[in-house]
């Protein structure tokens, strides 16, 4: 686009449209939009004494703030696939994140997870045995972790944290 004097309101050259994939993270889809990104100035560069620069429309236009640690902290009370947006689109930083037992608990990989459990408060373990660590959330739903990383240790599976913390249904996550 064309630059002025306001933040990202010039004139558009060329752009291209692209669809999120149901699994991407942000690292995963910030690689394919700069090879894109790439891609696309080489084709304007090519183009620019053919292209007509179209005008942004300021209603499209929406604010994005700056993120901030806390923003990362998971509110269980929102629903799963919040939650699980939040886990891919918060890598990789400030990166979506919870607290057990006062320790910092990363989530890098989950997925929603459908459950009949009402009874449970969002936070609460409504599963914890072998690879399956289900944790509920709001609006009746539930979110099934799949990859985590304590605070001070490494990546690892479900079934690894579960080993090393002995958890079991009832237990809450802060």
């Amino acid at each position: 686009m064309h630059i002025e004097e306001e933040l990202d309101s010039g004139p558009i050259l060329l752009q291209r449209e692209v669809a999120i994939a149901s699994k991407e993270t942000a690292p995963e889809l910030m690689l394919r939009l700069a090879d894109l990104g790439a891609e696309l100035l080489g084709e304007t560069l090519k183009k620019l004494s053919e292209i007509t620069p179209q005008q942004q429309r300021s209603e499209d236009a929406t604010f994005a703030p700056i993120l901030k640690r806390a923003d990362g902290q998971i509110d269980w009370s929102s629903n799963a696939t919040t939650i699980e947006r939040c886990v891919r689109g918060f890598q990789p930083w400030p990166n979506a994140y919870t607290h057990d037992n006062s320790q910092k608990l990363i989530i890098w990989k989950a997925e929603p997870y459908t459950t009949d459990d009402n009874d449970a408060a969002p936070g609460e373990i409504i599963v914890a045995h072998g690879d399956e660590l289900i944790v509920k959330c709001g609006e009746g739903t539930a979110l099934h972790p799949i990859e985590l990383q304590a605070e001070g240790k490494r990546r690892m599976s479900v079934r690894d944290y579960l080993n090393g913390t002995h958890h079991k249904a009832g237990d809450r996550f802060d």
